[in-house]
This record gives C-alpha cells, sequence and structure tokens, in this order.
C-alpha cells in the first residue's frame, strides 16, 4: 500500500510540475514580447535549416539523376530473351538488395530497378508493380530518370 501511495503522490507532484511548466510557457508567449520574438526567430531558422536541407536533398537527386542516366544510356544491355530475363531478374534481386539495407540505399536501388525497366518487354506493366511494391521515393527518382531520358535523349 506504501509503494502505491508513492507512486501517486510522485505521478501527482511530475503533473502539477508540468502543468505548471505549460501554464508558464502560456503566460511568457502571451505577456512578455521578447520571448515571443526569441521563439518566433526559432521557428524562422527551423523553416530555414528545413528547406536548406530539402534544397541539398533535391540538387543530390538531380545530380544522381544525370549521372544515372548518361550511365545508363553508355550501357549495351542484352539482346537475346535468356540473357535478357537474367539481367532484369539480377537487376531486380540487387535494387531489393539494396532497399533492404535501408534510405541511404534508395538512389542505387532506383538505378538498379531502371537498368530493370530498361529490357523488360512491357514497361508500363512493370511500373505499374513498381508501385506496388517499392517505396514512393525510389518510384519518384525512377520517374525523374525516364522524364530526364525522354528531355535530353541524346545525353553529353
Amino acid at each position: 500500500m506504501e509503494l502505491r501511495k508513492s507512486v501517486l503522490i510522485g505521478i501527482g507532484v511530475l503533473s502539477v510540475i508540468g502543468i505548471g511548466y505549460i501554464v508558464y510557457w502560456d503566460y511568457m508567449r502571451h505577456n512578455n514580447k521578447e520571448f515571443r520574438n526569441k521563439w518566433k526567430r526559432g521557428k524562422k531558422k527551423a523553416a530555414k535549416r528545413r528547406r536548406a536541407e530539402v534544397e541539398v536533398a533535391k540538387n543530390r537527386i538531380t545530380t544522381f539523376v544525370k549521372k544515372a542516366v548518361d550511365e545508363v544510356s553508355k550501357e549495351s544491355f542484352p539482346t537475346d530473351d535468356a540473357a535478357k530475363e537474367k539481367y532484369f531478374m539480377d537487376q531486380v534481386s540487387n535494387g531489393e538488395t539494396l532497399l533492404a539495407e535501408g534510405k541511404e540505399r534508395h538512389l542505387d536501388a532506383a538505378l538498379c530497378f531502371y537498368k530493370a525497366l530498361k529490357v523488360y518487354p512491357n514497361p508500363v506493366e512493370l511500373i505499374m508493380i513498381y508501385q506496388k511494391t517499392i517505396p514512393e521515393a525510389v518510384i519518384n527518382v525512377i520517374y525523374e530518370m525516364m522524364s530526364f531520358e525522354v528531355q535530353n535523349p541524346n545525353p553529353d
């Protein structure tokens, strides 16, 4: 019984402290201009930092897409059906392995799936399968590769 009482008293004290902090913070936010301005500056800095991170990520993806499409355009793909099937299966397997390794390997996985798409006899059907089975971020990179290839049929 003593332990139960102690636990309840502890929870009560923590609750009072938490509610007190919330009331203090709200009071400061409403009545202290300096506090409010500091809080707004912090929010603006965080938003600016997030925008910069997104921009860096977009630039990284764009650079990767350009290099990848250039690499794929220089690559010679198999011509007979058995070799195409083996190449396709190897690329899809590599892509799935890279996906399993985490987000930092998503771009490499997208390249593997894109190469598999290049030798598949019905690319539209394969895109539909990709949409159901691989993460949206990887699909978007594949779409960017396809778009870049269409816009720049002869990369420099």
